[in-house]
């Protein structure tokens, strides 16, 4: 993101422009949007493709099959077809590639729910993409995936993500509790 900068557009009304290669502040209320516009700019033409190619999930709902959120720098995408998320994977690597933007190595992951497993044992415990130098980027496959703040197991069983949620509120208690039972 270095000399990279970018100007929001919103209501006929633009930002001056915001020099990306400091980055955003982490946890800071900006950062997120700059994210969500740097990527959907970036990634606009892979999801278009999604579309046309039918990838994802079809709920059935008269509109194309959901496949895809982003919310700041976290990528998710779903599909029913083991072919489909590797080929997605590869788009992706791609596109971030095309934008100047690479895979985080240490948090790429996939979670595989019971229906996949049964469908295909064989299913790997990893597989790669390629980015556009032709290096593997490897995407392990995981019990447990956080998605926003929800933690999401291959079961889809919501106590799963209730208990996490108790568990970070006990721990952010406890990290605060001198203040917050302070008479």
């Amino acid at each position: 993101l270095i000399n990279i900068t970018l100007r929001i557009n919103l209501l006929g009304s633009q930002s001056n422009p915001v020099p990306l290669g400091r980055g955003g502040k982490q946890g800071g209320s900006e950062t997120p949007t700059l994210w969500n516009y740097l990527l959907d700019y970036i990634l606009a033409p892979v999801v278009n493709d999604w579309s046309r190619k039918r990838y994802g999930v079809d709920l059935h709902d008269g509109l194309v099959p959901l496949s895809h959120a982003i919310w700041a720098d976290d990528i998710f995408w779903i599909t029913s077809d083991f072919g489909d998320l590797l080929a997605m994977a590869q788009d992706l690597s791609y596109g971030l590639n095309d934008g100047g933007l690479l895979w985080k190595p240490d948090s790429l992951s996939f979670l595989a729910n019971r229906t996949a497993l049964s469908l295909h044992p064989s299913l790997p415990s990893s597989f790669p993409t390629l980015d556009r130098a032709g290096l593997p980027c490897w995407f392990h496959r995981v019990s447990h995936l956080p998605v926003l703040g929800v933690l999401l197991d291959g079961t889809g069983d919501t106590l799963c993500a209730v208990e996490h949620r108790l568990v970070s509120s006990q721990q952010h208690f406890f990290a605060r509790r001198t203040q917050l039972t302070c008479p």
